[in-house]
């Protein structure tokens, strides 16, 4: 489950960066935000 986590993590930040890429400084502050943030459970 934690890999899936990650994964989908990476894909919203990936996908972020590709609509507006945030300066290097906010990387840290959308991980935190993504971490903390509820994400809809999917069925693995």
């Amino acid at each position: 489950m934690g890999g899936a986590f990650v994964a989908t993590i990476l894909a919203f930040v990936l996908v972020t960066q590709a609509d507006t890429p945030p300066p290097t400084t906010e990387l840290p502050t959308i991980v935190e935000d993504a971490s903390v943030a509820p994400l809809p459970k999917e069925p693995l």
